[in-house]
């Protein structure tokens, strides 16, 4: 048996197919998460934009180091900037460059400087401490007087304020 198709269904198939297109275009448009923007918050969206800028400026910058680096290697000679003079080299200590032959004598002299600092320090500190004791300075009097004469003068203030108040509290009264 042939089998017709009639032009309205045929025309009915391909609209049903062009709107299961469309559909299948804006799902693809809306659950995509790269350019979605509807539902999403401005925060994010603009997090995703810093993202994608940043992206581009560190690859900018790794593709600019790469042909820093190329450049040098094919266009420069090989050449030492600062060749050391005779001078110079004759004024190097003998060995490795760096190498300090005097490292154990050095530290221990400055051991030893350092001991003798401290003592010296401690010395002076100890006679300070003897003289004062011996002045009288060393005990808290004259801190102690000044303690009591600041106690005395915050007294007096308050007394003042206090002398001033009743006498407003007298006269709104009245």
């Amino acid at each position: 048996m042939l089998q017709f198709e009639l032009l309205s269904d045929r025309m009915k198939r391909e609209s049903l197919q062009k709107r299961r297109d469309r559909e299948a275009e804006r799902r693809e448009r809306v659950f995509n998460d790269k350019t979605r923007s509807i539902g999403v918050s401005l925060a994010l969206r603009l997090y995703k934009v810093a993202f994608i800028l940043h992206s581009r400026e560190e690859k900018k910058q790794r593709a600019l180091e790469k042909d820093i680096v190329n450049y040098r290697l094919r266009h420069q000679q090989e050449y030492e900037p600062n060749p050391p003079d005779q001078e110079e080299a004759q004024m190097m200590p003998p060995g490795l460059v760096g190498l300090d032959l005097e490292m154990k004598n050095r530290q221990r002299r400055q051991k030893e400087q350092l001991r003798q600092w401290l003592l010296q320090q401690q010395s002076e500190q100890a006679a300070e401490r003897q003289q004062e004791t011996l002045k009288g300075t060393f005990c808290l009097i004259p801190h102690r007087q000044h303690y009591d004469q600041s106690r005395v003068e915050m007294d007096q203030k308050a007394q003042q304020h206090l002398a001033l108040s009743q006498n407003h509290d007298c006269t709104k009264r009245k």
